[in-house]
């Protein structure tokens, strides 16, 4: 016999008071949103007033000739300096340089943390002072580490080109030729921040449970076969996360190719960071700055889009 519902054969006193507890819950539950919103709203007025409105007032410049000289009087051009930016071919030269000094920056320090990360995860002698003495690099100033390498770098007597002298006969103009100032400012950047990535790695290398490479181990996996099957899966995650931060940064690197080449020889290793500084400063249109960094934004965007479609480990759970 099929049980009947509850409402019927409770007593209408107690149907009543059901519906009063149901209307407190809800108007508890509306004066805890209530509530909540208004807690954010001090963290949404600075996200506002610290990232909306330089947003907002960016796009508003991009669309003017703003002097440098007398910023408070912006001239509208309209699309002026869009068609112009992307008529410059000293753009596109820049654009590839970045896309170039990025793509090379986050596989290295991606392969070069990946590798210290394993390493520093094994049972060894002084392992805890080699995880200390990795994170060196990355807590050196970048001025000092700049200097350091532009010392290390130089042609007449820098230390790198007196050793591979005595090896090989010959020395490199590290800083004064294209192609090896950007295989130099690309790897300064590694050697500067493969930290970050390392100790992001070696992190999510702690948690992974021992049993899973013993069950493995049982059933007759090689170590490459354990490496493949489960280390990289279980740092995919993090890898994802780790590389979309270095893309940024590096992309938006300023300081470093600013102060170790300048964008040289020629424009070698100018990258849009250096051309929008070098249009609002320099050229005394800071218009045609937010230009560069509108493409920049919209250029980070479409990447980051595809990145994720095509790499996100996240997208076989949606």
């Amino acid at each position: 016999m099929e049980p009947r519902r509850v409402e019927a054969v409770l007593p209408r006193s107690a149907t009543g008071e059901r519906a009063t507890l149901d209307q407190r819950a809800a108007a508890l539950a509306q004066s805890e949103s209530r509530i909540g919103f208004q807690l954010l709203l001090p963290s949404l007025g600075f996200v506002g007033i610290l990232i909306v409105l330089p947003i907002l007032y960016n796009i508003y410049l991009s669309f003017h000739f703003v002097s440098s000289y007398d910023p408070l009087h912006p001239k509208y051009v309209g699309l002026e300096n869009y068609r112009s930016l992307l008529r410059d071919g000293v753009f596109w030269n820049d654009l590839a340089n970045g896309i170039v000094y990025t793509f090379g920056s986050v596989v290295l320090q991606l392969s070069l943390g990946l590798g210290v990360a394993l390493f520093l995860n094994e049972q060894f002698v002084g392992r805890n002072l080699l995880r200390g003495i990795v994170l060196l690099p990355y807590l050196i100033p970048t001025v000092c580490a700049i200097f350091i390498a532009r010392w290390m770098l130089d042609p007449v007597s820098g230390i790198v080109n007196a050793v591979l002298f005595r090896l090989t006969g010959f020395t490199v103009n590290w800083l004064g030729k294209a192609g090896p100032a950007m295989l130099t400012a690309i790897g300064v950047n590694t050697w500067r921040f493969f930290p970050f990535v390392e100790i992001a790695l070696l992190a999510r290398l702690q948690t992974i449970a021992p049993e899973m490479y013993e069950a493995a181990e049982i059933d007759g996996a090689s170590l490459w076969q354990r490496f493949f099957h489960i280390t990289l899966p279980e740092l995919s995650s993090v890898m994802f996360v780790v590389a979309l931060l270095r893309t940024i940064w590096a992309f938006n690197d300023f300081q470093l190719i600013f102060l170790l080449t300048g964008g040289g020889p020629m424009n070698a290793t100018e990258t849009l960071p250096l051309l929008a500084y070098r249009e609002a400063f320099d050229n005394n249109n800071i218009g045609m700055g937010t230009t560069v960094a509108m493409f920049m934004t919209l250029f980070l965007i479409i990447t980051f889009g595809l990145y994720y479609r095509i790499f996100s480990p996240l997208k076989e759970a949606e």
